[in-house]
């Protein structure tokens, strides 16, 4: 079984970046949507595709760190959208530390804090939290 999926995956992603190469290899630099793929891509970078924040980090070599803590650890995310979802589906242990505070702007900042509420609020914690107590 293991083998079969091997080389099935080998096969779908040779096929993927064929499409890629063929759709995109000739076109202007520039970030563009592909709509069958849902992804973005560069065709000067024409194997890295994904999400708008990926693509943007991956063409210029470089990448935005969010910080942060969930149960105790410290990890980090290069996109405010993984930050959202983690604050939310682990607000239970998620903590934004004084040290990593300046990584996010206030709209930012005060998002989370809502999100970190609801989500206790949603899997039955009714404990209400100020921004300040657990951040």
């Amino acid at each position: 079984m293991r083998v079969i999926f091997s080389w099935y995956w080998n096969i779908k992603v040779a096929l993927e970046n064929s499409y890629f190469k063929r759709k995109y290899s000739n076109l202007t630099p520039m970030i563009y949507y592909d709509r069958k793929y849902q992804v973005y891509v560069n065709p000067k970078l024409i194997d890295e595709r994904g999400c708008a924040e990926y693509v943007c980090s991956e063409s210029v070599c470089d990448s935005l760190i969010y910080s942060y803590i969930i149960d105790g650890v410290n990890t980090h995310a290069h996109t405010i959208s993984e930050v959202f979802l983690d604050a939310y589906n682990t607000s239970e242990t998620f903590l934004i530390s004084d040290e990593y505070r300046e990584q996010y702007s206030k709209q930012e900042f005060d998002l989370i804090c809502k999100l970190v509420n609801q989500g206790k609020i949603d899997r039955g914690q009714n404990k209400t939290i100020r921004k300040r107590e657990n951040f």
